[in-house]
């Protein structure tokens, strides 16, 4: 059952919450939970259409929804490897503390899929091949020489692509 935050937030923000924990595979009995943490978000938001941006105030809800969603899962799937992790070292586990990891670690990897992408729209078109260089296990010496860069160049790129990593919350991809 659904609580009732009429008067607090508007429905349409309410209803997007509930489509983009969906879209994101939240189970319904985890839908609920995740919108009193994203209402609270909501209520402390506030949009400024002066924004250098220019974005609409519907994109920059998604953007904040989808931030706090994503959260929510990595914390999620954090906790599930802690559980696991510390459950194996007590040599005790309950059977209904057992979590499947398998399950945690595919939406883990989804997310930050996901992540990866949408940030990777934001890239340079050399950015992006630098990452791909990195990504197929290329030395930087191979990137820099295939990109015609010197070492210190692509270094300094890859600081820059590290902040925008950082920014979007994915500091530990690096």
């Amino acid at each position: 059952m659904m609580n009732d935050y009429e008067g607090l937030l508007e429905s349409w923000k309410v209803q997007l919450i509930v489509e983009r924990a969906k879209r994101k595979g939240f189970r319904a009995h985890e839908i609920e939970d995740a919108l009193q943490e994203i209402v609270l978000a909501l209520l402390n938001y506030q949009y400024d259409p002066n924004q250098p941006n220019g974005g609409s105030e519907k994109t920059a809800v998604t953007s904040l929804i989808d931030k706090n969603l994503t959260f929510i899962q990595r914390t999620r799937a954090r906790h599930a490897k802690h559980v696991q992790k510390y459950g194996e070292r007590l040599g005790s586990r309950k059977e209904e503390d057992q979590l499947d990891w398998s399950q945690a670690e595919a939406e883990h990897r989804i997310d930050l899929r996901y992540d990866m992408a949408t940030v990777g729209s934001r890239m340079k078109p050399l950015e992006r091949e630098i990452c791909t260089g990195l990504s197929q296990g290329k030395s930087r010496l191979q990137i820099a020489k295939s990109l015609g860069l010197t070492p210190y160049r692509l270094d300094r790129i890859i600081d820059e692509i590290a902040d925008v990593l950082r920014e979007a919350g994915l500091e530990e991809c690096r």
